[in-house]
């Protein structure tokens, strides 16, 4: 059984970033750990989606908005954003499990 290398070994130069761990999850084959995978994942997608919803809410002018309003927005826009990340999971888990290789000398051949 191979033993791989610990991240938090004295002279391993490893960031530990969420992009650089999922990579290194990835490389070390350690995919055992799907909730791992998973958090790190979702990790890597959620500070594009919360930028993006807190243009939304300064556009709004938030100071306006009521308490009880504005607690229905996060949650709704929540719900919103996890359904999204799910699609984007389940469409990625298909791609990656897709063979190209028929594709990709089919339209090699169509284009030579």
């Amino acid at each position: 059984m191979r033993r791989s290398a610990c991240l938090n070994e004295p002279g391993n130069n490893v960031s530990s970033s969420p992009l650089v761990m999922l990579d290194y999850i990835y490389k070390e084959n350690l995919l055992g750990c799907p909730k791992i995978r998973l958090a790190f994942s979702l990790l890597l997608a959620v500070p594009v989606t919360v930028v993006s919803e807190e243009r939304r809410f300064s556009c709004l002018n938030m100071k306006l908005i009521k308490k009880k309003q504005k607690k229905h927005l996060l949650s709704t826009m929540s719900q919103e954003r996890l359904t999204g990340l799910g699609k984007i999971s389940i469409v990625h888990q298909i791609c990656r499990k897709r063979d190209y290789s028929d594709i990709i000398v089919d339209f090699a051949a169509a284009k030579s």
